[in-house]
């Protein structure tokens, strides 16, 4: 299996697609740390410490805010976006799934 953590390259962070896009989803309609590492094992089974990693990186690039009051995460309109982007690049370039990376400031 491919590397799991993001990756820091000249500053850019690089998250596998198969790992953000599932996140991505399960926080469209707010969801809790533990809904999303539940969702995401069934998906993709990572240790907790790369999830929160990922969902760092991505609070942190503003595709995802959290609600201290309600301990919730939720997709921004960039996330939004972000999800799109994914999707036209995965009919278009008909690569492997696991094979597509986002690569972020």
């Amino acid at each position: 299996m491919a590397q799991e953590f993001p990756n820091s390259i000249n500053g850019r962070v690089c998250l596998r697609v198969a790992i953000a896009e599932p996140i991505l989803l399960c926080c469209i309609n707010e969801a809790s740390f533990s809904e999303i590492y539940l969702n995401i094992q069934n998906i993709v089974p990572i240790p907790k410490m790369i999830l929160k990693m990922y969902i760092f990186h991505l609070v942190n690039n503003a595709f995802v805010s959290y609600n201290g009051l309600r301990c919730a995460y939720l997709t921004e309109d960039c996330g939004k976006d972000l999800l799109e982007v994914i999707y036209s690049q995965r009919k278009k370039a008909g690569t492997n799934f696991s094979d597509l990376v986002i690569e972020i400031d």
